[in-house]
């Protein structure tokens, strides 16, 4: 049974940033699949999708540059408190920990998710890393909502090799950040 949560559910767990981003991307899907004849059973929807966070740690986060890293900080916890609510499958990694180079993960984002294990690597591209890959697939999804530091690297290759073994990826593109504003070219300067 798949665990439904309506708008006003969603504004509570959040306080709406969430409620937004699902409105949004919900909508666009839609919108983009009746056309093309696609079933809305393609789309990312909480019952065929996982969420995954890669490297959000504080070495890493000093480098962003593409967007405020406390907005983008805020909407990577409140994605992982609206996943954890609806049961959402969350798949949580960071970098270099256990070798003494990296703190943990941004607390914001752990009290979020505080059963979820966390799977430290020692491999720039998380998809390398057996104990990650096994977690991802684990999840017995097969569309993933990447989100991660840095977009350029830390995102991008994972991504390119889940893409490359089938599996569908998206992300959010506040919830996520670059090195510089060219790493995320969505993002405008006002």
């Amino acid at each position: 049974m798949s665990k439904q949560i309506s708008r006003r559910g969603v504004l509570a767990v959040t306080g709406g940033a969430a409620a937004a981003v699902t409105a949004s991307v919900a909508g666009a899907q839609t919108a983009a699949a009746a056309p093309r004849g696609r079933s809305t059973e393609q789309l990312f929807r909480e019952t065929n999708s996982a969420l995954v966070f890669i490297d959000y740690q504080p070495e890493m986060l000093s480098w962003v540059r593409s967007m405020d890293t406390k907005v983008m900080t805020l909407n990577a916890g409140l994605l992982a408190k609206y996943a954890v609510r609806v049961g959402i499958p969350v798949v949580l990694s960071t970098v270099a920990v256990q070798a003494g180079y990296n703190h943990p993960m941004l607390p914001e984002l752990r009290q979020e998710a505080p059963d979820v294990p966390v799977i430290d690597r020692s491999t720039m591209n998380a998809w390398d890393d057996d104990a990650f890959r096994r977690a991802v697939l684990a999840t017995g999804r097969r569309r993933f909502v990447m989100c991660g530091l840095w977009t350029e690297i830390c995102l991008a290759y994972p991504v390119v090799d889940m893409q490359a073994e089938g599996l569908k990826t998206t992300f959010v593109a506040d919830a996520v950040g670059g090195t510089s504003k060219e790493a995320c070219p969505t993002r405008r300067t006002p």
